[in-house]
């Protein structure tokens, strides 16, 4: 689990318009440049990606690999990964691929 003051708590709306995007086939993350004194992380896992359980699946497996890369991160951005319903049939290792790759860009 990321730590408290990494987590993002906002709504998609105010991320429509960010400095820049990135679409993998399983997720989109949107990258806002921002006044924090850390990166912060938010997830958007929609009831078309799946169950709770396969929602929380997918949240998790992405929040692992963002956790690990935290300290490569710049520190006055805002993220947000959006997942699409193709992520609940992607493996493990080809979210954790996506997510690193994703990662690298910004």
């Amino acid at each position: 689990m990321l730590p408290k003051n990494n987590r993002l708590n906002l709504t998609r709306e105010r991320f429509a318009k960010g400095d820049a995007q990135f679409s993998e086939r399983s997720f989109k993350l949107i990258v806002k440049k921002g006044m924090t004194d850390g990166p912060k992380i938010g997830f958007i896992v929609s009831g078309k990606v799946g169950k709770a359980t396969t929602r929380n699946k997918v949240k998790r497996i992405i929040s692992e690999v963002v956790e690990k890369n935290l300290a490569n991160l710049p520190r006055n951005t805002y993220l947000i990964f959006i997942a699409f319903p193709q992520a609940s049939t992607a493996g493990k290792e080809e979210l954790v691929i996506s997510v690193d790759k994703a990662l690298s860009k910004v």
